[in-house]
Order: C-alpha cells, then structure tokens, then sequence
C-alpha cells in the first residue's frame, strides 16, 4: 500500500487503491489526522450501517463506536488510542461494534498510519473484520464442551454410585450365600443317606455358581472402574494345566464330551504371573466351550510362540465342536452384557460378561485375545499372554479334611454381626477342636480383646457401631508393640486394593465370603505358626472402665521437669492448630494432628490425654469432625489442668 500511495500520480494511485479496496472482505475507513472520515469501502459500510456519503466528514468514534461487550459502557476505539499513543494499536478482544441501527457485532480491528509522498503524517487507516460468526462458534464450542464435562461428571458420579450399590450388593448377596454353604457344609459331616448327600451337593454347587455370577458382575465393575489389578508372583503351570482340566472332567463326562488336552514341553514350567486369572480366562472359555457343544470334543493347548532366556510368549487355544458362531455374529461376542441370541441366556444361562471379562483380563496381563469360527462347526478361541520365567513357588500346606480334629487348639475371637455366619462358623471351629467367643460389633470386640488373650481375631468388616478396619486399629493401639495377635478379615470385599487397605489397618491375612472352611483352617494354622509370638500381655495402660469404655490407665512412671518441657512445649502447638486443621475438613490431617498428641502424652505418661487423643483420631477416622471437636474441648480443658497441676507440684516429677 506504502508503493501505490508514494505514486506521483496521486489521483491514479487513489483510484487504483480504491478499487482494491472495494474487492476485500474486510472493512477499511480511511481518516485525515483529526480522526474525520474520508473514505470507507463496502465492508465497512455493511458492518457499521453508515454509508459512505453520511460518513464522510463525520469523526471516526461516530462511525466506529466501541462498547463492553458485557457491560455496555463505551470504549476507547482504535483510532483513539493510536492519537493518545502515536502507534499502531489492534482492538481488545472484550468489545462489540454498534451498528447505525444497533445491531452489535464482534470484530477485530487494527489502527495505522498515512505518510504522504514527503513523509509527513496524513491521516489513519483503519482495517476490521467481522467476527460474530466465529465468536458464536466459539460460545457453542465452550458450551458443548461444558455440556460434555456436566455429562462427563455426571457419568463418573453415577458410575461410582453403581459401584459403591455393586460393593453393598456383594455384601448382601454373600451374608446369605455364606449361610447357606455353611450349613450345607456342617450338614455333610454328619451321616447321610447317599440321595442326601448328592442333593446337598447339588444345592452347595447351585450356591457356587451364583457366587460365580457375582463375581462376574463385580470383575466387570472393577475394571470398568480401572480399579481391577493382577499380580506377578510364581506358579507352577503344568500343575495349575492339569488341575483346571481335572476339574472340568465331572462336567464334560454328564454331556458325554471328551475333552483332550496337550501342554508343549518347551513351556518352563515355573512362570511368574498371575495364576488365578490365567485359571479364570481358562475356565471361563472351556466353561463355554462346554456349554455350547452337544456332542464330540473341547480341546485345550498350551504352546510356546517367542522364548528368550528370560521371558516367554505362551498362545492358549480352546477348540469345541460346537453350535459355532456366524461372521456378524462375532462382533457381538465382546460387548457389555451381550449374548449372540437372547435365546442362549434362557437356554444356557449366564451373564453375557464371561467373554467380556476374559478379553479384558488378557488384555490387563499384556495379552490378546481371538476368535475363528464357523456356524455349525465349532469355535476356537485363542489368547497369547507374556510370562517371565519363574521359579519354583514356595509349599502349600496338603488339603485338610474340614471335620478333622485339630492337633493345635486355638482361643479364638469372632467379632461378626450376621447370627447366621456365627452359627456356621463357630460350630464348624468348635466342631475341630477350636474355643470360640463370639463378638457382635467392632467395639464389642474391643472390649472382649482387652480383656482376653486370644490366638486369632477373626474380624469381619461391615459393621455396626465400629467396623473392622477401625476396630484393628483400636486393638493394635492397645497392644503396643509388646503383642500382636493374628487378625483375619472376614470380608465381602475380595480385591486386592482392599486387601492392601486390610493390611494396611493392622491384619494380617484376609478370607472373603462365603467363607471356604477348609482355606481358613490353613490360614488359623499359618498365622499361628509363622509368628514367634511374644508373652501374651496387654499394654499395661489399657482399660475398660466402669461405662464399658476404652481408657488408658494413669502410669507409675515419672519424669524429669527439664524432659518434661519441650514435650509440654510441642503439645501446645499440636492442640492450638488443631482446631484449625479440623475447620479446614481434612480428616487425614486432624488424624495425623491426634497422632502426634497421642505420642506427646505417652512421652510423658499423660494417659487421660493420650486416651483423648485416640479418640479423636478414631472420630478422624470415620469422618465425625463435630464428635472430634468436642472431643479436643476436653482434651483443651484436661491439658490446661495437666499444666497448671505441673506448675503446682501435683504432676508427679524426678
């Protein structure tokens, strides 16, 4: 533009200027150096309302008028500001252009200046664009993605309320399943008719198979959750081959079926990984294989694809007979809840997840998983997983008989608030040579391990007035490090997040319902075993008092003032800030604060205090911050009169 305005033909330049100007899309106004128009094109005229000939003479900020585009109040307009500064300015990105007609619209604009031939400042150009289009694109863009992240969070809130509704589900489910497996349990190791005791057993496989289902239903919301884990440890593979295979003889030889099976012998037979998926892919796949085949063979193999010195690729196929699957209906075979025909759930049963689940699981162990097959002649489904090259896994205890009497009585404590779980549970302990009490809360257990030596605490999880992690946590506390008795969860919650959560409290092993008798028999012997438990003495400190409370009696010990003080010292910081950490909601905070108060008053055999400082810590725990509060006003008040009594004399020091 410089080049055509330093033409010496002005008039020729001006002419071909314009007629430039004319074919672009973007408005121009060209002023003198006052600010008054001298020419605008067709853009500009569009966008502004004003015409060229009502324009002209007229100053820019008439033309060009700039509001807030949420206010309304008047802005300064680029030609403005390139007056006050002397320098090209462009247009803030916050205001609206007002029409002649009071039509608003967004633009962009930019401000610079005219020299004439000679160099001397001439005037202004101002360029703008209309951008409401794009600005209305952009407000539709944030609201769908708005729209998106509301839909998003309301898609995580109603995921997590149907996982938290699984978990009580899975709870509720299992209190009853555990029942019955228990008692038909207890009713096989009396004598029985043959009839009687087939029938029983077909009732306790009925009972298996839906706890089968509902393990399915909650695989599936773990991993939906992202919250399903496998493990790496080491495992026997030809063991785990032919234990998988012997187990579904029983149902292969009811359908008249054969099934055959072959492991390569290039397979090392220590691998390290995770056995129990491995036997769920397989039993879920030769489960359906099974199914679905009427006459002839399911054949299941084990060979090796890649090997080096460290790890191995291992392709498991399983092949039946069966009705087969047509080309489309493939597609359907890895979705959600879905069955190749609504006939097949009626007609075979099951959920519609076990192949959902088995890809899914392959995939989480690094695998893949496929499928070849023809309608009418059978399927072969086939998975490749990654090994590491194993070792051999450590011994198990040999298979013990339920109703075999043990050679090692034990004192034991069930803390469980279902009466239908006690019943199964203690007859079948004391059945064995077990003693048994029976405890029908957290704190009741409590109470009855602070006041007894038991051999092993069996602790369910849910329940009333206390749970089972909290009341771990409260018996640790009163153990001190003098004792430590076996705790084994009784739990619904059968995932290893919630194991290592377990774990984490102060158990030492875990059991899910319904309860395998004969798995916790070898976990009494474990725990009991492997611990060289020391004389079996509580914190001398630990009470219950006349309320039926736990309290930490008065020591006999004493300090010195000079040890005293700095403990003193660091206690008052600890309670000044508790109030505020409580204030600020963090309950793992107010936890950590009582902690350190509970050390403090141990440091100086301050019991009430200690007591007072476990008991907040336990409010932290289940989230009661009021109940904590009101608490640390006692604990406020029972400190003041620790410290005037230690300024008095009446604190006890050497």
């Amino acid at each position: 533009m410089k080049e055509i305005l330093n033409y010496e033909d002005q008039d020729h330049a001006k002419e071909r200027m314009a007629a430039a100007l004319r074919c672009i899309g973007d408005g121009v106004i060209i002023t003198d150096v006052q600010g008054i128009v001298e020419y605008m094109n067709a853009s500009a005229e569009q966008i502004t309302g004003w015409s060229d000939n009502t324009a002209l003479g007229r100053h820019f900020d008439d033309v060009f008028q700039i509001i807030h585009y949420q206010t309304g109040e008047p802005m300064i307009g680029p030609l403005a500001e390139s007056l006050q500064t002397g320098e090209a300015v462009g247009l803030q990105k916050d205001a609206t252009l007002v029409a002649k007609n009071g039509s608003k619209y967004y633009v962009s604009a930019s401000c610079s200046s005219i020299k004439d031939t000679d160099g001397v400042f001439a005037g202004f150009i101002v360029v703008f664009r209309d951008i409401t289009r794009i600005k209305k694109m952009e407000k539709e863009l944030w609201a769908e993605r708005n729209k998106l992240q509301v839909l998003k969070e309301e898609a995580e809130a109603a995921n997590k309320v149907k996982s938290e509704f699984l978990a009580n589900m899975s709870h509720e489910i299992r209190t009853p399943l555990n029942g019955i497996v228990g008692m038909v349990d207890l009713t096989l190791m009396t004598d029985l008719s043959a009839e009687q005791r087939e029938n029983l057993n077909v009732a306790k496989g009925c009972a298996i198979s839906l706890l089968t289902v509902i393990n399915d239903i909650l695989d599936f919301s773990k991993m939906e959750a992202g919250k399903l884990t496998v493990e790496k440890i080491d495992f026997d593979i030809e063991k785990l081959f032919e234990e998988i295979i012997k187990a579904h003889l029983g149902t292969t030889r009811k359908k008249n079926l054969a099934i055959a099976s072959h492991l390569s012998p290039h397979i090392p037979r220590f691998l390290k990984g995770d056995p129990i998926r491995l036997q769920q892919v397989l039993n879920n796949l030769i489960n359906n294989a099974i199914k679905f085949t009427e006459q002839g063979t399911i054949t299941v193999v084990g060979e090796v694809t890649k090997r080096d010195d460290e790890e191995v690729e291992i392709q498991f196929s399983i092949t039946d007979t069966g009705i087969g699957i047509t080309q489309k209906d493939q597609e359907k075979l890895f979705k959600n809840f879905s069955q190749v025909d609504g006939s097949i759930t009626r007609k075979f049963g099951g959920t519609g997840l076990g192949l959902v689940i088995s890809k899914q699981l392959v995939e989480i162990m690094g695998g893949s998983m496929r499928v070849q097959s023809e309608l009418g002649k059978g399927s072969t489904f086939s998975f490749l997983l990654p090994y590491t090259i194993g070792n051999r896994p450590a011994a198990k205890t040999s298979p013990l008989s339920i109703a075999k009497k043990t050679s090692k009585p034990l004192y034991l404590l069930l803390v469980e608030d279902n009466r239908v779980n006690q019943m199964v549970i203690s007859q079948v302990l004391t059945a064995i040579g077990h003693k048994v009490d029976l405890a029908f809360n957290g704190l009741e257990g409590v109470k009855m391990a602070a006041t007894h030596a038991y051999d092993v605490i069996l602790m369910d999880i849910q329940m009333p007035e206390m749970n089972g992690v909290e009341a771990t946590q409260c018996i640790r506390e009163m153990e001190g490090k003098n004792r430590h008795t076996p705790i084994i969860a009784l739990t619904a919650h059968a995932i290893q997040s919630d194991r290592e959560r377990f774990l984490a409290s102060g158990m030492d092993e875990y059991i899910a319902k319904p309860v395998d008798l004969e798995r916790l028999t070898h976990l009494l012997e474990w725990v009991t075993d492997s611990k060289d438990k020391p004389e079996l003495s509580l914190n001398a400190s630990a009470r219950i008092d006349a309320n039926g409370e736990i309290t930490f009696g008065e020591s006999q010990g004493c300090r010195s003032r000079e040890e005293l003080v700095p403990v003193i010292r660091e206690m008052v910081r600890w309670i000044r800030e508790l109030r505020d950490i409580i204030a600020s909601d963090d309950v793992l905070a107010v936890e950590e604060a009582a902690h350190q108060i509970k050390e403090l008053a141990n440091l100086i055999d301050a019991e009430v205090l200690k007591g007072l400082a476990f008991k907040i810590q336990l409010m932290a725990r289940r989230g009661d911050l009021p109940k904590a509060l009101e608490q640390v006003t006692m604990l406020e008040c029972e400190f003041e009169a620790y410290q005037n009594g230690l300024y008095c004399g009446e604190v006890k020091t050497c």
